[in-house]
């Protein structure tokens, strides 16, 4: 069973909790946790950005595929 952290700062921005920052339990604080999902929601629906190439790969591989772009880096 994994053993759960608890973080005292924000892993993105570094705020503190003794400082008044509220932390999520993946670590991140009220304004940088939106911010990220933001991030991700936009790089999924417009098909470009690092998240969405993780996602890509990740999916790829869930049916043991790789993607072609992996393959021609490795030539």
């Amino acid at each position: 069973m994994a053993t759960s952290r608890t973080y005292a700062r924000c892993r993105r921005c570094g705020a503190h909790r003794d400082e008044g920052a509220s932390l999520s339990k993946r670590g991140y604080c009220t304004t940088c946790g939106p911010a990220i999902r933001n991030q991700q929601n936009d790089e999924l629906h417009y098909h470009q950005g690092d998240y969405f190439k993780q996602w890509r790969r990740a999916m790829a591989a869930s049916v043991g595929g790789v993607l072609v772009d992996d393959v021609l880096d490795a030539e």
